[in-house]
């Protein structure tokens, strides 16, 4: 199940939630009591799926979510949902342009990112890029409201030679614009490749314990390590928040105050 957020523009937002029965599907009767039963909602039928979206925020909120808390035998990860739809609340009553709603957000975002067999957001490339690319435009914004024209005087090295400055000036200006994808992508590859290892192991410890008595008390070994691991992998998820903040921090003091 996938749950779906576009902007149309800084006002106005459609959000929707489509699922799909993967399964061969062919009873129309069958699909049409399914949306019965939902009573919201629409379906497009192909030839090996049925997609269902519902893309009404008020059905969202008051038919799906109320059916995944009456029945919780339809899954565990019905708090996500819950969690979606405090987020979604926000935005529709446009709370997050506020800097109270931006705090709620990331609270909620903290209650995710720490829920069982949910996800660390800093893992997806999206969302640190997002925040790479608004830090950094928002600091060469400060840097022309500050120094206007000067402001580009940060692209040209303390005592370089004259006959070098254009070629300088050009590695310069791309470095520049290389700090919106490596501060983005030095947070996402390193919290994403932790949590990728994190995975493959313990597949591979369950299969080796659930073989037989044996290769229970053998998959004590693996499991140890996945243990010391989650320690070191909690360790760089410290050490890469204090890098993306300090180079924030530099980078922003660059555009301020230049060399």
């Amino acid at each position: 199940m996938v749950i779906a957020q576009e902007s149309k523009n800084k006002t106005t937002h459609n959000i929707s939630l489509r699922f799909t029965i993967t399964q061969h599907v062919r009873d129309s009767v069958l699909i049409d009591s399914f949306l019965n039963y939902l009573g919201c909602g629409r379906c497009y039928s192909s030839r090996n799926e049925v997609t269902f979206i519902v893309s009404t925020f008020s059905d969202i909120n008051n038919k799906i979510i109320p059916l995944f808390k009456k029945y919780p035998l339809l899954g565990t990860k019905q708090e996500d949902y819950l969690d979606f739809l405090k987020v979604a609340s926000l935005i529709v009553s446009k709370e997050h342009l506020s800097k109270e709603g931006v705090e709620k957000i990331k609270i909620i975002q903290s209650n995710m990112n720490s829920s069982p067999y949910s996800f660390a957001s800093t893992s997806h490339f999206v969302l640190t890029f997002a925040l790479s690319f608004t830090i950094v435009l928002g600091a060469t914004i400060l840097g022309f409201q500050k120094h206007g024209l000067e402001f580009f005087s940060l692209l040209v090295p303390a005592g370089c030679p004259l006959a070098l400055l254009p070629l300088l000036v050009l590695i310069e200006f791309i470095s520049y614009l290389a700090r919106n994808i490596s501060l983005g992508l030095r947070l996402a590859a390193n919290i994403l490749s932790g949590h990728m290892l994190l995975n493959i192991l313990s597949g591979f410890t369950y299969n080796i314990m659930t073989s037989g008595i044996i290769f229970f008390f053998l998959g004590l070994i693996p499991l140890a390590f996945i243990i010391a691991f989650s320690g070191l992998e909690l360790g760089i998820a410290f050490i890469q928040a204090q890098v993306f903040v300090v180079l924030s921090s530099s980078y922003i003091k660059d555009a301020l105050d230049l060399h």
